[in-house]
């Protein structure tokens, strides 16, 4: 196995610091901030999760960078801007690791837009998952040498529908389950790695008591445990194909 040049976090909220980080602050403000997902990816936090020591990235490539790219509220739009994709350039030749996380707010746009009853959604997620695609040709494109891994998108309703601020959403849920149907196609299609987030997270949102969701105040971020529940989605995929050891 080569070298790996660099771990590339791509995408969204399901990927940053910022939530975790403010969950687990409020009790230490001390605490580390790098703990969402691609953080802990790349490198563990052991104050805040022991078992994860010599579990990461850097554990077995000393050597790799961290280029974490991941912003808060950032759609497939947003990754098909030439300009935000250009920097990878420096690593077209090189062995990279590439996490993305995205589709979500776009889907959640569409949601907050429309009534319950008003609208078929189904052409838009073909045009979010048309923007999709194209992401991830972009990201072959740039990076040849990449090792892609791509992440549905969970549901914090746990099939219910019920998402605070957003009201009941239970006749949309469809369109998410054809959006990750989706991006299984794509990644898949793509020899890229998948990771089901949707079916790994369900029964941790709205169905169970606060205290023990995976997902932040506002249920559609993740919290540090859902953080770290990713990071280990992608850290065992990355096992399972050789570019990680189980104990390291």
């Amino acid at each position: 196995m080569d070298d790996l040049a660099a771990y590339i976090c791509l995408g969204d909220s399901m990927s940053i610091d910022t939530y975790p980080y403010y969950e687990l602050s409020h009790a230490n403000p001390d605490v580390n901030p790098c703990v969402g997902a691609g953080s802990l990816l790349f490198r563990n936090v052991h104050e805040v999760w022991p078992d994860f020591d010599g579990r990461d990235i850097v554990s077995a490539y000393p050597h790799a960078e961290f280029v974490n790219l991941a912003l808060d509220g950032a759609t497939t739009f947003d990754l098909l801007e030439t300009d935000h994709l250009a920097f990878l350039e420096k690593y077209r030749s090189q062995f990279v690791v590439v996490t993305i996380t995205i589709g979500g707010n776009d889907l959640l746009a569409l949601v907050s837009m429309t009534r319950t009853d008003e609208a078929n959604l189904e052409p838009h997620v073909d045009q979010i998952l048309s923007r999709f695609a194209a992401v991830l040709n972009l990201l072959n494109e740039y990076l040849p040498r990449s090792v892609i891994i791509g992440s549905t998108i969970y549901d914090p309703t746990d099939g219910t529908g019920n998402l605070p601020g957003f009201g009941d959403i239970g006749a949309k849920l469809p369109y998410l389950h054809s959006l990750n149907q989706g991006i299984k196609e794509c990644v898949r299609e793509r020899n890229g790695l998948l990771v089901d987030t949707h079916q790994y997270f369900l029964g941790h949102g709205m169905s169970v008591p606060a205290e023990t969701r995976w997902y932040w105040a506002s249920p559609i971020e993740p919290s540090a445990r859902g953080a770290s529940e990713l990071r280990r989605l992608w850290l065992e995929r990355l096992i399972s194909v050789g570019i990680l050891k189980e104990a390291m």
